[in-house]
Formats: structure tokens, C-alpha cells, sequence
């Protein structure tokens, strides 16, 4: 499992990242140690209710804004700065 990637249930495992209020297509990967999932807008957290050793997750090939996973994760003050070099 890859920090920043995206990832869903395998349609096999007959499991879903849901929540109370709905239903989640896929969550960002935002931690590894420990594994925690977060939605795309920020809104849901799964940890521990989910475990990467037992539980059937692959990868969801889509580009989507991370923004909101993370810094839902690791608080208001979560910056996203890019630098770029030339060479």
C-alpha cells in the first residue's frame, strides 16, 4: 500500500468503505503506519476498522485531488508545497 494512492475493497471480497450516512467508491491511502483510508473530501476516516493484512484492497486507477484526505489526517496546518527545479 502506497501513501497517496487510492484504493477500494476487491469486488470480490463483498466489502465496501461505508459509513453510516453512505457509501464510498474508494478512499486515499494518507498513512501506512498506522494504515488509515480517508475519503476523497475529507469527511470519513477508516483505521480501525479496517486492516491491510486481512482485508482484500486494490488499487484504484483514477486522479483525484488528495488535498482534503490529507489534511484531514494531519490537521488544519497541512501544507502542500511544490517546488519546482530547473535544471
Amino acid at each position: 500500500m502506497k501513501v497517496g494512492s487510492i484504493y477500494n475493497y476487491s469486488e470480490e471480497s463483498g466489502n465496501t468503505l461505508a459509513c453510516g450516512s453512505g457509501y464510498y467508491p474508494y478512499a486515499v491511502c494518507v498513512s501506512d503506519k498506522p494504515f488509515v483510508l480517508v475519503s476523497e473530501a475529507g469527511d470519513m476516516l477508516w483505521q480501525a476498522t479496517i486492516d491491510k493484512e486481512k482485508d482484500d484492497f486494490v488499487e484504484v486507477d483514477i486522479k483525484i485531488d488528495t488535498f482534503k484526505a490529507f489534511k484531514r489526517f494531519h490537521g488544519e496546518n497541512y501544507h502542500c508545497i511544490i517546488i519546482e527545479e530547473e535544471w
